[in-house]
């Protein structure tokens, strides 16, 4: 991106702007007001006023996709589908490159951000939370690095890399100017927020596909339904206790604002 064209940040705000008004909590919201105004060098005021293109029109809905199991599940005979390429939603997209974003330039918030997952009884970030091998590849860098305490600063961190790929990564990221040192208070909560939400967007788009795979199976494998029912039945858990944590975050994050107004 050229920060000096108007009109491709433009282009690139009209874009991300909505995925930005869609984010329910208001804490992580505004977070990534200040996120994409930084990093396009545009006044946070401007920014909101920025006018979006019109809604295209849609086309007829169609009749759901199903994404194929991995090659060890079975498909009945004649029920495999054409296999598609996954997309990873754009808000994810974001949330991943701005948690590592963060995380590079103040490594001990990975600390922190596992303790406020852990006391609500979510896993710590792992390398499979993330989607493209890279990210996989840099997040398990840091957090070997971090645990060995053989940095000082986020920087020690970035040259100590020796990997091409997760370098080359590492320099994408460091375009994204870090979160402020004045708003580091709120960074460990803004984070784990992003954690959960992604999280529960990954729930979600599995959820799709078992309850495809459901419809697909009942008429050809018994089994297979049996197999799938129970896996649906484990991911409405799992989201369920997700739901209640960033509830538990929400609130916390609004109640720390109102304290800090007093």
């Amino acid at each position: 991106l050229d920060l000096g064209d108007a009109k491709a940040k433009t282009a690139v705000a009209q874009q991300v702007i909505p995925l930005i008004k869609d984010i329910q909590d208001p804490v992580e919201r505004d977070h990534y007001w200040q996120y994409l105004a930084r990093t396009l060098q545009i006044d946070e005021r401007a920014l909101r006023q920025v006018r979006l293109q019109p809604d295209k029109p849609r086309a007829a809905a169609s009749s759901p996709r199903i994404v194929p199991p991995e090659p060890d599940v079975p498909w009945p005979e004649g029920a495999m589908p054409k296999r598609e390429v996954r997309i990873r939603p754009l808000s994810n997209h974001l949330r991943e490159a701005n948690f590592l974003r963060q995380c590079l330039a103040y490594p001990q918030v990975t600390v922190q951000v596992n303790r406020l997952l852990q006391q609500m009884e979510q896993t710590a970030v792992a390398a499979d939370d993330f989607t493209d091998m890279e990210d996989k590849l840099l997040w398990q860098y840091v957090m070997q690095t971090v645990e060995t305490g053989a940095f000082v600063v986020g920087q020690d961190l970035c040259d100590s890399l020796d990997d091409p790929m997760v370098q080359h990564r590492v320099e994408d990221l460091k375009t994204v100017p870090p979160t402020p040192l004045a708003n580091l208070e709120r960074l460990p909560d803004t984070l784990v927020l992003s954690v959960l939400q992604w999280r529960r967007d990954a729930i979600n788009r599995q959820s799709q596909e078992i309850k495809q795979l459901v419809s697909v199976s009942q008429e050809t494998d018994v089994d297979l339904l049996q197999m799938y029912q129970k896996q649906a039945y484990t991911l409405t858990l799992v989201k369920r206790d997700i739901d209640k944590a960033i509830a538990s975050m929400s609130a916390l994050n609004r109640r720390r604002i109102e304290e800090s107004k007093l």
